[in-house]
């Protein structure tokens, strides 16, 4: 999302966007519309549905808003076990902060325009899919190493035990 410039009295405060857009107002509705209490209740809690507090909670632990420092953009990134959630949710997310900013810019304005958002990239599953990717080749490299690790310090064991075991130095 792109905080432009609008009229010369206006200027967003990216900071203060940071803060919008994780707010009870902005993430309540995206909630709502998607069903996420039954839905995350279904999937996760056992089929219990989750109260409306609790949805939020865990909506905002699956979501990172962030801004790089003297540039009025604003980052949405989901972060999901599903990955057909991933899309929908930072959309929906969009989508209400943009309807949050419509009903704040509009009385400003006095027009029905929103001033100052606008979206530069959209959400993509295909990032996902390669970060999937990398970390099974990561995991395959890491338990392979792992493994022969271990191997090696059982053998090593083994040829300790041996050579220092009361048999062994009788035998000697």
């Amino acid at each position: 999302i792109k905080p432009e410039m609008a009229p010369a009295d206006y200027m967003p405060d990216v900071k203060k966007e940071l803060v919008t857009i994780s707010s009870d107002a902005v993430l309540e509705p995206v909630a709502h519309n998607m069903n996420l209490g039954a839905e995350w209740g279904k999937k996760y809690f056992g089929g219990q549905h989750l109260q409306e507090a609790e949805t939020l909670k865990l909506l905002r632990k699956r979501c990172v808003f962030s801004s790089e420092p003297q540039a009025p953009v604003i980052e949405i990134r989901v972060y999901s076990n599903d990955s057909t959630e991933v899309m929908p949710l930072a959309h929906a997310i969009l989508e209400s902060y943009m309807d949050y900013r419509m009903k704040f810019d509009a009385p400003r304005s006095g027009s029905n325009t929103m001033l100052g958002v606008s979206v530069i990239q959209n959400a993509s599953p295909h990032y996902l899919a390669r970060l999937k990717s990398v970390n099974i080749l990561v995991g395959a490299i890491l338990g392979a190493g792992l493994g022969f690790a271990a191997a090696g310090l059982i053998k090593f064991a083994r040829f300790i035990i041996r050579r220092f075991s009361p048999r062994a130095i009788h035998a000697q």
